[in-house]
């Protein structure tokens, strides 16, 4: 549950007379919704009326953004598919970025990692993978990756290059978090 949702003004929007009107929910409606965000389960209320009303939650499909399509990213993307994402490939490689290497991705970019950030347009909902060849261009990728703030940033590297690129990244500003 993202919690920058359940801080927002939860609104009804309905039709009258072929206009759309917003409303605010009564106290008690308001509080279920809350409760349904938060705990991702579905709750009965009993409208004003009498009438049993079920609220249910609703989430986007997640989106998982692979940045590389080397031999890592194909079972992850094959993997983030079959558990529902929507999956998104970048590489700059055309022979590494194209459909048929990634027939069960959503969408397959050959781009340069400098600049596939302005396509992408990552949210705080999106789940961001570094994977790219050889550890060329991941201090490009989390660079960009960070400052969008994703729900999830990771990346595959052995204890010392992460180790290495945290220092570096921590030289040049960025915090522990």
């Amino acid at each position: 549950t993202n919690p920058e949702t359940t801080n927002r003004t939860i609104e009804k929007s309905v039709f009258r007379n072929g206009d759309l009107q917003t409303e605010q929910f009564d106290e008690k409606t308001r509080k279920t919704i809350t409760a349904v965000i938060d705990q991702g389960l579905p709750k009965f209320n009993t409208s004003e009326e009498g009438a049993f009303v079920l609220y249910e939650p609703f989430y986007s499909e997640g989106r998982l953004i692979i940045l590389g399509g080397g031999h890592i990213a194909k079972p992850l993307a094959r993997y983030g598919a079959d558990i529902g994402f929507k999956v998104t490939v970048v590489d700059d490689r055309p022979s590494f970025a194209n459909a048929q290497r990634f027939p069960e991705a959503s969408r397959v970019m050959c781009e340069s990692f400098d600049s596939c950030f302005d396509r992408l347009q990552v949210n705080n909902t999106d789940y961001v993978v570094v994977v790219t060849r050889g550890h060329r261009h991941d201090a490009v990728c989390l660079r960009q990756a960070i400052t969008e703030k994703p729900e999830y940033l990771g990346m595959i590297g052995s204890k010392r290059r992460v180790k290495g690129l945290m220092a570096q990244f921590r030289d040049d500003g960025f915090t522990e978090e």
